[in-house]
């Protein structure tokens, strides 16, 4: 355990005492804090960030009231903005039945009760639901007759370069402006393809219902959802708190086999990321770990988590923002699995732009001139454009 009481202190002197309050209220670790240091517009900020402060355990902390009290008022006002978002899945999900079409709702406020037994603890934006790519058709058809609208699929495109885009992709966006809702339609659990490619079948085999508002919503089964979390976290750089507090509560709540959840990993070469969250959740909310693991002992592992403690005290929600970031994200994402063809994936990312297929029409047999372009026209917009 030396090695987890050197990321502590690691926290402990490099983390702002902001941060280390907000992990401290959630925790209960015990992190020396200078608190007249503390900037409160600062805490509130982070707090929002990382979306921990419906958590917060005030008791004995002296926090001002008007902070307090400030918080307090964005958690009602995020319940308040979410319930008609709730109402919004249930419309949906009793269409899909209608139409006898199956899906898995992920996140959002089925993760929330899951986790903490009602849809409004955990703080989401939108809904995210996974079908078999095959019923894509169908489901768009309706999403359409519900008021929805298609957000990031160009009408421009042609059937090859869709094709091109399904595959490197692996959701779909649409937004009702009558109800404020986005939700986010998945074919697959990760992007880019080939991380944690577990098949629609497989997952609904093993798929359990969460009940909300009295209706049986279909999510996915605790080791795949878990497995699940970990990876979108880490494609995410382990950026947000709330994240691994999930990860946390998952392994507080159930009686999670971690024989399975390990071959699984082993199974799509997801031992890394595993190993890391677990560790990650470990030193920041102190997370039972398996009773028997050989987690820390590894260098490249070690080095991970380091990155990964850093990246939390990022301002960024998303390794996003210019398109130099964006490079860059792709090469750390190439470095969460051995798989050849996920880095290759990976790597297409860079290349897959369809403004450059709106702008440059090309005939089919011409596509892969697009990614001989790619780096021409990125270089024109990220410099040219900018002078």
């Amino acid at each position: 355990m030396n090695d987890l009481i050197i990321y502590r202190d690691f926290i402990a002197n490099s983390y702002s005492d902001e941060l280390k309050l907000i992990i401290s209220l959630v925790s209960g670790i015990d992190y020396k804090i200078e608190w007249n240091n503390i900037n409160w517009d600062k805490f509130i900020k982070l707090s929002l960030k990382h979306r921990l402060y419906p958590f917060y355990k005030y008791s004995d902390i002296s926090i001002p009231e008007s902070v307090i009290n400030e918080l307090r008022l964005k958690h009602q006002q995020n319940t308040m903005r979410i319930l008609p978002m709730v109402s919004e899945l249930i419309r949906i999900n009793k269409v899909f039945q209608e139409y006898d079409i199956e899906v898995i709702w992920m996140k959002g406020p089925v993760l929330s009760q899951k986790l903490y037994n009602n849809v409004n603890t955990r703080i989401y934006n939108d809904l995210d639901v996974l079908i078999d790519i095959e019923n894509f058709q169908k489901v768009q058809e309706i999403m359409l007759c519900l008021g929805y609208e298609l957000t990031n699929l160009p009408s421009e495109l042609n059937f090859f370069q869709k094709k091109i885009l399904f595959h490197f992709r692996n959701q779909i966006d649409f937004f009702n402006k009558n109800n404020n809702t986005t939700v986010e339609i998945h074919w697959r659990l990760t992007n880019p393809k080939g991380l944690y490619d577990i098949s629609f079948q497989n997952l609904l085999s093993s798929a359990e219902n969460e009940i909300i508002a009295g209706e049986k919503i279909p999510t996915l089964g605790k080791e795949n959802y878990l497995l699940y979390l970990m990876t979108h976290c880490a494609l995410h750089q382990w950026v947000l708190l709330s994240w691994l507090k999930d990860i946390d509560s998952f392994i507080m709540k159930y009686p999670i086999n971690f024989e399975i959840l390990f071959n699984e990993a082993r199974k799509w070469r997801l031992e890394k990321i595993v190993y890391q969250s677990l560790v990650l959740s470990n030193i920041i909310f102190n997370t039972r770990l398996p009773e028997k693991h050989e987690i820390i002992k590894d260098s490249l592992y070690k080095k991970f988590i380091n990155t990964s403690l850093k990246n939390i005290t990022s301002d960024k929600i998303f390794q996003s923002g210019s398109d130099i970031s964006k490079f860059r994200h792709v090469f750390d994402l190439m470095k969460l699995s051995k798989s050849l063809s996920y880095k290759l994936n990976a790597l297409f990312k860079i290349f897959i732009n369809t403004d450059d297929w709106k702008n440059i029409r090309l005939p089919l047999l011409l596509f892969p001139i697009y990614f001989i372009i790619r780096p021409f026209t990125w270089f024109a917009k990220t410099y040219l454009n900018k002078k």
